[in-house]
């Protein structure tokens, strides 16, 4: 379900994108100036596979700052995850989430530890 951004074929998918900068957002919205797409250390998920996934775990994944300000979660844009709502995020995930999934847990575990929390960049 998760893939590997050189695995990519196509350009259906959402991508989990570290966030490697110190400053991901401006004037209260995310920064999106600064954001490239198809990073080689992103995982990746095909749009439809991502919605089922979504509707499980929306209720975790809905609190990401939108490139307009609010907060939510945007299928077409991106979404900014911080390192405090990484953690969270991650922590509630380890409790629900399956071993088909394991891959998703530990590439959150990095962007908790090495980087500034996390992006999903929508389609």
């Amino acid at each position: 379900m998760f893939i590997e951004a050189k695995k990519r074929v196509g350009s259906c998918y959402l991508e989990f994108q570290y966030c490697k900068t110190d400053n991901p957002i401006k004037n209260n919205k995310v920064n999106i100036d600064i954001i490239e797409h198809w990073k080689y250390d992103s995982l990746l998920i095909k749009d439809d596979e991502f919605n089922d996934f979504y509707k499980v775990h929306s209720n975790i994944f809905c609190c990401a700052l939108l490139a307009n300000g609010k907060i939510g979660f945007d299928f077409y844009g991106p979404n900014y995850y911080d390192n405090v709502i990484a953690e969270k995020l991650l922590k509630r995930l380890s409790e629900v989430i399956d071993d088909k999934h394991n891959n998703l847990i530990l590439w959150l575990e990095k962007a908790v530890e090495k980087c500034n929390g996390f992006y999903i960049l929508g389609i």
